[in-house]
């Protein structure tokens, strides 16, 4: 059972690389282009009690235009409290405790 696990593990590596290379060469069809979304990430990593969660999600910038220019696929996300993930109540002094570089 092991060895079929690892050929069918060689085999979609091998038709991966096959895939991204054609796409390299201008051959084929291009990838599909993901959705945007986000994920609810914890606001308080250290606080199992604390269970509010806010929209993590991704973020245009300069890297995606590099990503564009070089065919690159490139994966970004948003820090807390900024862009779309801005807390509803605005940047109050106690929702600020949660950006810190540890919570990040």
């Amino acid at each position: 059972m092991q060895l079929l696990r690892v050929q069918v593990a060689q085999l979609r590596e091998a038709r991966a690389v096959q895939a991204v290379s054609q796409h390299a060469l201008g051959r084929g069809s291009p990838p599909p282009t993901p959705a945007e979304g986000s994920l609810p990430q914890p606001l308080d990593h250290f606080d199992r009690l604390e269970l509010r969660t806010f929209p993590q999600g991704r973020v245009p910038g300069h890297h995606v235009e590099l990503g564009r220019a070089h065919a690159a696929l490139v994966v970004a996300l948003e820090h807390r409290f900024y862009g779309a993930s801005l807390n509803a109540d605005g940047l109050r002094d106690r929702p600020l405790r949660f950006l810190s570089s540890q919570q990040a």
